[in-house]
């Protein structure tokens, strides 16, 4: 399902409310309060019937969330260190609902948001640079790249009827949600030079049919940019939503991407780029974009001008492509 949206925003906090609060570290052993919040104000001229619960006229309404909880770490002596966390996140969608009409404005949800555990190796295996073994598991946020496929789980719809429940609290607009449902991850490689993941990842929004996917990247990371090669595999999804959304061809779905970003060494140039190509059933689907930033550091505030070209085939499965780089930028297919 893809939906075309014009509509004037204005956010009380032109990014999330973050803070933790260090509350325990001793010999090695941290504890944090953490704490994140958003709330937007949003007004459209126009509405959009995508679902058949919208008539004609200008819309309004209000979302946010909170996310709360607990994160810390425990040193092992010689052997690395445990880290984890386990947070709620409360979300919700007042007034009319979303322009499109996939949040009908009485949208409240409370759950778990994010639960996992992980180890690090600190530096055990000097030849993989300091952390370099990074194993991970639990319901988390995982992004790959620069977010073009992969940038958790964002989307949040309401109680809009599609034929089946989809609702996942609401706040659209703000992707409240993220974190992916279920995933093991293993990291390996320091900071710089060569390094790699293999993931394992599985959703639980209706939305994707609860899409598990398998990944593998490789990447080279220096000073004048990042080099990354990546696959992905599509493993299961739930047919009863597959079929609803279009997505019965995610089961053995094979993506490889390519993919570049940095300055090449010159201070203010930043240039990203990403191919894709995607073996679906029934033919093969592709995608890229350019871009290329420059950043004005002598002048008053360090203004950016940045271009982006995008191009989709018709076919393309953007799976969990996301917004990476945080509100007053925009991601890949947004309008």
């Amino acid at each position: 399902m893809r939906h075309t949206l014009a509509c004037t925003l204005a956010l009380l906090f032109a990014a999330p409310a973050s803070q933790a609060y260090e509350l325990y570290n001793h010999n090695g052993t941290t504890l944090n309060a953490d704490l994140e919040a958003l709330f937007g104000v949003f007004h459209s001229d126009e509405s959009f019937n995508q679902a058949g619960n919208r008539q004609p006229g200008s819309t309004a309404w209000q979302e946010g969330y909170v996310k709360y909880g607990l994160s810390g770490s425990q040193a092992l002596a010689d052997s690395g260190a445990l880290y984890g966390a386990v947070n709620l996140l409360s979300s919700a969608t007042w007034g009319d609902g979303d322009a499109a009409g996939l949040t009908l404005g009485d949208e409240r949800r409370t759950a778990i948001e994010d639960l996992y555990l992980g180890w690090r190796s600190a530096n055990l295996f000097p030849a993989l640079g300091e952390d370099g073994v990074d194993i991970s598991g639990g319901r988390q946020v995982v992004t790959l790249g620069d977010g073009f496929l992969i940038q958790g789980d964002p989307v949040n719809l309401g109680k809009v009827d599609l034929g089946a429940n989809f609702d996942r609290g609401g706040a659209y607009y703000l992707a409240a949600r993220k974190a992916f449902d279920r995933t093991a991850v293993l990291r390996l490689g320091g900071k710089q030079g060569w390094r790699g993941d293999l993931m394992w990842l599985k959703s639980d929004n209706h939305y994707q049919a609860d899409t598990s996917l398998a990944v593998a990247n490789l990447e080279h990371v220096a000073d004048a940019g990042t080099v990354g090669l990546s696959w992905i595999r599509g493993l299961d999804v739930d047919q009863r939503y597959a079929q609803i959304m279009g997505l019965e061809h995610r089961d053995g779905m094979d993506t490889a991407s390519l993919r570049g970003r940095g300055n090449l060494g010159v201070k203010d140039l930043e240039l990203a780029a990403e191919y894709v190509s995607q073996d679906k059933t029934g033919g093969r689907e592709n995608a890229w974009y350019l871009e290329g930033n420059w950043t004005f550091s002598e002048l008053p505030w360090s203004p950016t001008a940045t271009y982006r070209y995008s191009r989709f085939s018709e076919g393309f499965d953007p799976l969990f492509y996301g917004l990476s780089r945080g509100y007053g930028t925009w991601f890949q297919g947004e309008v």
